[in-house]
């Protein structure tokens, strides 16, 4: 399965103002490095801990599942490096929309062909499920996913549960502190936040 951003987020899960007051800085020279480390800090969570927070538009790729026959009489076997056969779980939760599920095709006589299909989603369990693959290479779905926005002091941001704005706080802090230097990871307060959230097996740092 490959994962790819189709739209990336405009708002974010923590304020300026916020975010200054906890790094306890006053000056406003800085207001645009700190709009810069809101935004990295927030990506950072997400992609450690594989979940959404901020509104975004996602496309998950997957190795649609091809019988292969067997020689010498033996049984055919469904073939399906990406295990969706019996259903695709969607690696993000927090889905808001499916915006399309597509059947690709590749080398036959048009060199890529695409077929939207009917699909029935679950969202208590974050499973889609296809009827029939058709023979396809792949299946593309594209979904938007994240926390829902509202307005705070005139500003729209993201309503999403108190940990996660923590965590965004302290990953913050830690890159404002170690800037130039920083490795990219996040410091060890974050990751405590962050690990009611991850997914199970999904946790990547």
């Amino acid at each position: 399965m490959k994962l790819t951003q189709v739209a990336a987020p405009t708002v974010q899960p923590v304020l300026r103002s916020n975010t200054k007051l906890y790094c306890r800085v006053t000056n406003t020279l800085e207001d645009t490095l700190f709009d810069g480390l809101i935004s990295t800090a927030r990506e950072l969570c997400e992609r450690t801990a594989r979940i959404v927070i901020s509104p975004q538009t996602l496309q998950a790729s997957y190795t649609s599942p091809k019988l292969r026959s067997a020689a010498f009489g033996l049984s055919s076997r469904v073939v399906d490096p990406d295990g969706i056969k019996n259903g695709i779980e969607l690696p993000r939760t927090q889905v808001t929309d499916i915006v399309s599920v597509k059947l690709v095709a590749t080398g036959g006589p048009i060199d890529v062909l695409e077929i939207d299909v009917d699909y029935t989603y679950t969202a208590e369990t974050n499973i889609l499920h296809i009827p029939d693959y058709q023979g396809s290479d792949k299946v593309l779905v594209v979904f938007t996913a994240g926390y829902p926005v509202i307005e705070v002091e005139g500003v729209n941001i993201v309503d999403c549960p108190d940990a996660l704005k923590q965590a965004v706080y302290a990953t913050v802090d830690h890159l404002y502190a170690k800037r130039g230097e920083s490795n990219g990871r996040l410091p060890p307060i974050a990751v405590q936040y962050l690990r009611q959230f991850a997914r199970v097996g999904g946790w990547a740092g």
